[in-house]
């Protein structure tokens, strides 16, 4: 028979199933994301020749700081 774990470890084990799947899923937005950009850059710098590789780039700068904000 097992010996019950620590609080803090049980604290530790609940917060990490509860919260890894949510960070999952807002990995997978966020990547998703950087996709749609990329795809939209290549029929955007034809529609819209206003949208050079400067205005694309601070776009994509602002989702990067989105991740890490």
């Amino acid at each position: 028979m097992r010996q019950p774990l620590p609080p803090l470890e049980r604290a530790l084990k609940k917060a990490y199933l509860r919260l890894l799947p949510v960070l999952m899923i807002c990995y997978v937005i966020a990547y998703v994301d950087r996709n749609n950009v990329a795809i939209a850059k290549l029929t955007m710098s034809k529609d819209l020749p206003a949208f050079d590789n400067a205005v694309i780039g601070f776009g994509a700068g602002i989702f990067f700081l989105d991740i890490f904000c």
